[in-house]
């Protein structure tokens, strides 16, 4: 394993660190700032976004011929960390523990160390890992309006004005779509930098304030029991792609979204949000859609009669087909042969 020490914040001296370590050199670009992995090393990038009221961004997406293990060890008091894992598999260690803490693909971790003690991130070897970490340096993070307010929840009320680093926290999950939705924004700027200062550094400061805010409702959403949960989180995507296999093989039969819910174990309103963002449809939409476009076929492609196609797909109602199957495709079914 190869160990490299970083001694330095904020993030744009962790790159003159790490550039140091690589035994490379580091390039600036607006409020951007990037170190390339040398290729006797791995392959890819680390960027550091130097930001205003105490944040930056750190940004992983890089690969290690040996396992690499990167120690974050200054004697100050550490930033309050938002990572997320976007490819791959990170290991983390609060430098004063043995604990280690294995944050997966699609999964979130919000932690924080206490007193000076730093972090250690491990890399395994040939394993492409891309990591975003939001980071806050509580003593300049100005919120204090929002502190004054009783509304506050109390552990974030903590987490956030403890600027001495008095307590260890650690919390991970997975992440939800709208924090993904941020990660694809980021992605299709990198194309796309703005040559003005200004714009560049404003638009980096909307991204870690709306990866902020999504994550900390996404706090506040998991701190409610299961059922009442309504963010839903990147890996519930699959859950929604297997009630769509489920509604597509059971047209027939199917009876409502309280199916879908026994079938997922995703609660209603985290099906609807789903397939609000998969497919632009509601769940009823979308069971109609697939049933309308299953009767067009059955009318081009085989002799069943109008009642026998409603029957196969899931409906009671001939009037009720008739009329749904008219306002789609502008004829009624049982003219629909002779139209085509």
């Amino acid at each position: 394993m190869t160990t490299i020490k970083v001694n330095s914040l904020p993030v744009l001296e962790v790159i003159k660190d790490l550039a140091t370590a690589f035994d490379t050199n580091y390039t600036s670009n607006i409020c951007e700032y990037e170190v390339r992995i040398p290729s006797k090393l791995g392959i890819g990038n680390i960027k550091a976004y130097e930001l205003d009221n105490g944040l930056g961004i750190l940004h992983y997406n890089c690969a290690f011929h040996d396992d690499m293990e990167i120690k974050f060890i200054v004697n100050e008091v550490h930033p309050l960390k938002f990572i997320y894992v976007t490819t791959g598999n990170l290991q983390h260690r609060f430098e004063n523990e043995d604990k280690i803490h294995s944050i997966e693909e699609y999964q979130s971790a919000i932690l924080a160390n206490c007193n000076n003690y730093g972090h250690i991130l491990n890399f395994k070897a040939n394993t492409l890992v891309a990591q975003i970490s939001v980071e806050i340096n509580r003593a300049a993070f100005n919120l204090s309006s929002a502190y004054k307010s009783e509304d506050v929840d109390t552990t974030l009320y903590n987490l956030f004005t403890d600027k001495e680093a008095t307590e260890i926290f650690y919390r991970q999950g997975d992440y939800s779509l709208n924090i993904a939705d941020i990660f694809n924004t980021l992605k299709s700027n990198d194309d796309n930098f703005s040559e003005d200062r200004l714009v560049q550094n404003i638009f980096m400061q909307s991204i870690a304030y709306r990866i902020l805010f999504f994550q900390l409702k996404q706090y506040l959403d998991e701190s409610k029991n299961t059922k009442s949960q309504n963010v839903l989180r990147r890996k519930e995507f699959e859950q929604v792609k297997k009630a769509v296999i489920y509604i597509n093989e059971n047209l027939e039969s199917y009876s409502g979204i309280e199916e879908l819910t026994r079938h997922t174990g995703l609660n209603p309103i985290k099906l609807q949000k789903g397939f609000k963002y998969l497919y632009h449809f509601t769940v009823n939409q979308y069971v109609q859609e697939r049933r309308l476009e299953m009767a067009r076929n059955l009318l081009l492609k085989s002799d069943k009669s109008i009642n026998e196609i409603v029957t196969i797909i899931g409906l009671k109602s001939s009037s009720y087909f008739s009329r749904i199957f008219k306002d789609k495709y502008g004829v009624q079914p049982s003219l629909f042969n002779k139209n085509i």
